[in-house]
Protein backbone atom coordinates (compact mmCIF):
# COMPACT_ATOMS: atom_id res chain seq x y z
CA UNK A 1 0.00 0.00 0.00
CA UNK A 2 2.79 2.44 0.91
CA UNK A 3 4.65 1.60 -2.31
CA UNK A 4 1.46 1.98 -4.35
CA UNK A 5 0.86 5.50 -3.06
CA UNK A 6 4.38 6.57 -3.99
CA UNK A 7 4.30 4.96 -7.43
CA UNK A 8 1.00 6.58 -8.31
CA UNK A 9 2.33 9.99 -7.36
CA UNK A 10 5.65 9.49 -9.16
CA UNK A 11 3.89 8.23 -12.27
CA UNK A 12 1.69 11.30 -12.34
CA UNK A 13 4.69 13.60 -11.95
CA UNK A 14 6.79 12.01 -14.69
CA UNK A 15 4.35 10.92 -17.40
CA UNK A 16 2.65 14.24 -18.06
CA UNK A 17 4.12 17.59 -19.19
CA UNK A 18 3.30 20.01 -16.41
CA UNK A 19 2.46 23.69 -16.52
CA UNK A 20 3.29 25.79 -13.48
CA UNK A 21 -0.29 25.44 -12.27
CA UNK A 22 -0.22 21.69 -12.75
CA UNK A 23 3.10 21.49 -10.91
CA UNK A 24 1.66 23.46 -7.99
CA UNK A 25 -1.39 21.20 -7.87
CA UNK A 26 0.76 18.07 -7.92
CA UNK A 27 3.09 19.48 -5.27
CA UNK A 28 0.07 20.14 -3.09
CA UNK A 29 -1.18 16.56 -3.55
CA UNK A 30 2.25 15.20 -2.65
CA UNK A 31 2.48 17.64 0.28
CA UNK A 32 -0.84 16.43 1.68
CA UNK A 33 0.44 12.85 1.59
CA UNK A 34 3.70 13.86 3.30
CA UNK A 35 1.84 15.77 6.03
CA UNK A 36 -0.36 12.72 6.58
CA UNK A 37 2.64 10.38 6.85
CA UNK A 38 4.53 12.64 9.26
CA UNK A 39 1.43 13.30 11.38
CA UNK A 40 1.05 9.57 11.77
CA UNK A 41 4.73 9.23 12.74
CA UNK A 42 4.37 11.93 15.40
CA UNK A 43 1.15 10.37 16.70
CA UNK A 44 2.13 6.70 16.65
CA UNK A 45 5.80 6.77 17.66
CA UNK A 46 5.07 6.26 21.39
CA UNK A 47 3.46 2.94 20.44
CA UNK A 48 6.72 1.82 18.83
CA UNK A 49 9.46 3.18 21.12
CA UNK A 50 9.54 4.04 24.81
CA UNK A 51 12.58 5.04 26.87
CA UNK A 52 14.90 4.32 23.96
CA UNK A 53 13.66 0.74 23.56
CA UNK A 54 11.55 -0.78 20.77
CA UNK A 55 8.29 -2.08 22.26
CA UNK A 56 6.60 -3.01 18.98
CA UNK A 57 8.76 -4.18 16.05
CA UNK A 58 6.13 -3.83 13.27
CA UNK A 59 5.19 -0.34 14.48
CA UNK A 60 8.86 0.68 14.61
CA UNK A 61 9.47 -0.60 11.07
CA UNK A 62 6.45 1.39 9.92
CA UNK A 63 7.88 4.55 11.49
CA UNK A 64 11.09 4.07 9.51
CA UNK A 65 9.23 3.36 6.28
CA UNK A 66 6.91 6.36 6.58
CA UNK A 67 9.79 8.75 7.30
CA UNK A 68 11.73 7.37 4.32
CA UNK A 69 8.71 7.66 2.02
CA UNK A 70 8.17 11.27 3.09
CA UNK A 71 11.80 12.01 2.15
CA UNK A 72 11.41 10.43 -1.30
CA UNK A 73 8.16 12.27 -2.00
CA UNK A 74 9.56 15.69 -1.05
CA UNK A 75 12.64 15.02 -3.20
CA UNK A 76 10.41 14.59 -6.27
CA UNK A 77 8.50 17.88 -5.88
CA UNK A 78 9.16 21.02 -7.91
CA UNK A 79 9.70 23.19 -4.83
CA UNK A 80 12.52 25.73 -4.96
CA UNK A 81 15.82 23.96 -4.44
CA UNK A 82 16.79 25.94 -1.34
CA UNK A 83 13.47 25.17 0.35
CA UNK A 84 13.56 21.55 -0.77
CA UNK A 85 17.10 21.11 0.61
CA UNK A 86 16.02 22.50 3.99
CA UNK A 87 13.07 20.10 4.14
CA UNK A 88 15.17 17.14 3.06
CA UNK A 89 17.76 17.89 5.74
CA UNK A 90 15.03 17.96 8.38
CA UNK A 91 13.57 14.71 7.06
CA UNK A 92 17.01 13.09 7.13
CA UNK A 93 17.32 14.25 10.74
CA UNK A 94 13.94 12.66 11.49
CA UNK A 95 15.09 9.36 9.99
CA UNK A 96 18.24 9.48 12.13
CA UNK A 97 16.24 10.22 15.28
CA UNK A 98 13.99 7.24 14.60
CA UNK A 99 17.03 5.02 13.99
CA UNK A 100 18.48 6.26 17.30
CA UNK A 101 15.17 5.52 19.07
CA UNK A 102 15.03 9.12 20.24
CA UNK A 103 12.42 10.55 22.60
CA UNK A 104 8.79 11.09 21.64
CA UNK A 105 9.32 14.85 22.06
CA UNK A 106 12.23 14.94 19.58
CA UNK A 107 10.31 12.94 16.98
CA UNK A 108 7.16 15.00 17.35
CA UNK A 109 9.02 18.32 17.23
CA UNK A 110 10.98 17.44 14.08
CA UNK A 111 8.01 15.94 12.23
CA UNK A 112 5.83 18.94 13.10
CA UNK A 113 8.52 21.41 11.98
CA UNK A 114 8.53 19.81 8.53
CA UNK A 115 4.74 19.71 8.39
CA UNK A 116 4.37 23.34 9.43
CA UNK A 117 6.83 24.42 6.72
CA UNK A 118 5.07 22.35 4.05
CA UNK A 119 1.65 23.67 5.06
CA UNK A 120 2.96 27.24 4.92
CA UNK A 121 4.51 26.73 1.47
CA UNK A 122 1.61 24.93 -0.21
CA UNK A 123 -1.41 26.51 1.49
CA UNK A 124 -2.93 23.23 2.64
CA UNK A 125 -6.13 23.89 4.58
CA UNK A 126 -5.83 22.41 8.05
CA UNK A 127 -9.14 23.50 9.59
CA UNK A 128 -12.81 23.65 8.63
CA UNK A 129 -14.35 26.98 7.68
CA UNK A 130 -17.21 26.59 10.20
CA UNK A 131 -17.56 24.63 13.44
CA UNK A 132 -18.33 20.99 12.65
CA UNK A 133 -21.71 19.42 13.37
CA UNK A 134 -21.39 16.68 16.02
CA UNK A 135 -24.85 15.22 15.28
CA UNK A 136 -23.91 14.67 11.64
CA UNK A 137 -20.53 13.33 12.74
CA UNK A 138 -22.26 10.78 14.96
CA UNK A 139 -24.34 9.50 12.03
CA UNK A 140 -21.24 9.20 9.86
CA UNK A 141 -19.42 7.38 12.65
CA UNK A 142 -22.26 4.88 13.01
CA UNK A 143 -22.30 4.26 9.25
CA UNK A 144 -18.57 4.01 8.63
CA UNK A 145 -16.62 3.39 11.84
CA UNK A 146 -18.64 1.63 14.53
CA UNK A 147 -18.35 -1.85 13.00
CA UNK A 148 -14.59 -1.85 13.69
CA UNK A 149 -14.06 0.81 16.37
CA UNK A 150 -17.22 -0.02 18.36
CA UNK A 151 -20.31 2.07 19.08
CA UNK A 152 -18.44 4.13 21.68
CA UNK A 153 -15.03 4.15 20.01
CA UNK A 154 -13.27 1.66 22.25
CA UNK A 155 -11.88 -0.44 19.41
CA UNK A 156 -14.24 -3.31 20.20
CA UNK A 157 -16.51 -3.44 17.16
CA UNK A 158 -17.52 -6.90 15.89
CA UNK A 159 -15.60 -6.50 12.62
CA UNK A 160 -12.49 -5.30 14.43
CA UNK A 161 -11.99 -8.29 16.70
CA UNK A 162 -9.96 -10.23 14.11
CA UNK A 163 -7.97 -7.27 12.76
CA UNK A 164 -4.22 -6.92 13.24
CA UNK A 165 -3.28 -4.28 14.17
CA UNK A 166 -6.42 -3.78 16.21
CA UNK A 167 -8.64 -0.73 15.55
CA UNK A 168 -7.73 2.36 17.56
CA UNK A 169 -9.32 2.85 20.95
CA UNK A 170 -10.37 6.50 21.10
CA UNK A 171 -10.52 6.34 24.91
CA UNK A 172 -6.91 5.31 25.41
CA UNK A 173 -5.36 8.20 27.35
CA UNK A 174 -1.96 8.10 25.66
CA UNK A 175 -3.47 7.82 22.19
CA UNK A 176 -6.10 10.51 22.66
CA UNK A 177 -3.53 12.98 23.99
CA UNK A 178 -1.41 12.79 20.87
CA UNK A 179 -3.67 13.31 17.89
CA UNK A 180 -5.61 16.32 16.65
CA UNK A 181 -8.84 16.51 14.65
CA UNK A 182 -6.70 17.40 11.63
CA UNK A 183 -4.71 14.19 12.05
CA UNK A 184 -7.98 12.26 12.32
CA UNK A 185 -9.18 14.06 9.17
CA UNK A 186 -6.08 12.91 7.26
CA UNK A 187 -6.33 9.33 8.53
CA UNK A 188 -9.95 9.11 7.38
CA UNK A 189 -9.26 10.81 4.06
CA UNK A 190 -6.12 8.89 3.09
CA UNK A 191 -6.40 5.71 5.16
CA UNK A 192 -3.52 4.10 7.02
CA UNK A 193 -1.22 1.86 4.96
CA UNK A 194 -0.48 -1.47 6.61
CA UNK A 195 -3.81 -1.49 8.48
CA UNK A 196 -7.45 -2.23 7.68
CA UNK A 197 -8.16 1.51 7.78
CA UNK A 198 -9.06 2.38 4.20
CA UNK A 199 -9.30 5.83 2.59
CA UNK A 200 -12.83 7.28 2.73
CA UNK A 201 -12.46 9.31 -0.45
CA UNK A 202 -16.24 9.30 -0.95
CA UNK A 203 -16.71 11.69 1.99
CA UNK A 204 -16.66 15.40 1.22
CA UNK A 205 -14.69 17.97 3.20
CA UNK A 206 -17.54 18.90 5.57
CA UNK A 207 -18.28 15.25 6.28
CA UNK A 208 -14.63 14.53 7.02
CA UNK A 209 -14.47 17.39 9.53
CA UNK A 210 -17.78 16.45 11.16
CA UNK A 211 -16.54 12.89 11.62
CA UNK A 212 -13.06 13.92 12.81
CA UNK A 213 -14.39 16.28 15.49
CA UNK A 214 -16.94 13.68 16.62
CA UNK A 215 -14.19 11.05 17.02
CA UNK A 216 -12.18 13.47 19.16
CA UNK A 217 -15.25 14.08 21.32
CA UNK A 218 -15.82 10.43 22.24
CA UNK A 219 -13.30 10.37 25.08
CA UNK A 220 -14.85 13.45 26.69
CA UNK A 221 -18.45 12.36 26.28
CA UNK A 222 -17.83 9.73 28.98
CA UNK A 223 -16.88 12.30 31.60
CA UNK A 224 -19.52 13.50 34.04
CA UNK A 225 -20.33 17.08 33.23
CA UNK A 226 -22.95 19.81 33.25
CA UNK A 227 -23.70 20.57 29.61
CA UNK A 228 -25.04 24.04 30.44
CA UNK A 229 -21.81 24.87 32.28
CA UNK A 230 -19.68 23.48 29.44
CA UNK A 231 -21.59 25.58 26.92
CA UNK A 232 -20.91 28.67 29.02
CA UNK A 233 -17.22 27.79 29.19
CA UNK A 234 -17.15 27.19 25.45
CA UNK A 235 -18.77 30.55 24.72
CA UNK A 236 -16.17 32.30 26.85
CA UNK A 237 -13.06 30.78 25.25
CA UNK A 238 -13.93 29.85 21.66
CA UNK A 239 -13.05 33.28 20.28
CA UNK A 240 -9.72 33.35 22.18
CA UNK A 241 -8.64 29.87 21.12
CA UNK A 242 -10.20 29.78 17.66
CA UNK A 243 -11.37 26.97 15.41
CA UNK A 244 -8.04 26.61 13.60
CA UNK A 245 -6.21 26.00 16.88
CA UNK A 246 -8.81 23.48 18.05
CA UNK A 247 -8.58 21.64 14.72
CA UNK A 248 -4.79 21.40 14.54
CA UNK A 249 -3.87 20.94 18.23
CA UNK A 250 -3.50 17.73 20.17
CA UNK A 251 -5.03 17.68 23.65
CA UNK A 252 -1.56 18.14 25.10
CA UNK A 253 -1.02 21.25 22.97
CA UNK A 254 -4.45 22.65 23.78
CA UNK A 255 -3.75 22.40 27.51
CA UNK A 256 -0.61 24.47 27.02
CA UNK A 257 -2.58 26.98 24.97
CA UNK A 258 -5.28 27.29 27.63
CA UNK A 259 -2.76 28.13 30.37
CA UNK A 260 -5.32 27.75 33.20
CA UNK A 261 -5.45 26.01 36.55
CA UNK A 262 -5.62 22.23 36.05
CA UNK A 263 -9.31 21.81 36.92
CA UNK A 264 -10.36 24.80 34.85
CA UNK A 265 -8.20 23.71 31.90
CA UNK A 266 -9.83 20.26 31.89
CA UNK A 267 -13.30 21.83 31.74
CA UNK A 268 -12.16 24.14 28.94
CA UNK A 269 -10.64 21.25 27.01
CA UNK A 270 -13.80 19.18 27.41
CA UNK A 271 -15.88 22.13 26.22
CA UNK A 272 -13.69 22.65 23.13
CA UNK A 273 -13.90 18.96 22.25
CA UNK A 274 -17.65 18.45 22.79
CA UNK A 275 -19.46 21.79 22.32
CA UNK A 276 -20.38 23.76 19.24
CA UNK A 277 -21.88 27.23 18.71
Amino acid sequence: MKITISLLLWGFLFLFPLTNLQAQQDDKAVAETVVHLLSYVAMDYPGAVQNGEIINDPEYLEQQEFAEEAYVLVKETSLEQEVKTELLNQLKELQQLIDQKASEEDISRTANQVNNKIIELTGIETAPKVWPDFAKGKILYSQNCASCHGDNGKGDGPAGVVLEPAPSNFHDDNFIENFSPYQAYNSIRFGLPGTAMRAYSELNDNELWNLSFYIKSLHYQEKESDSVYLQEVFSEIKSDIGLATVATSTDKELREELDSAEKEAEAQLQALRTMEP
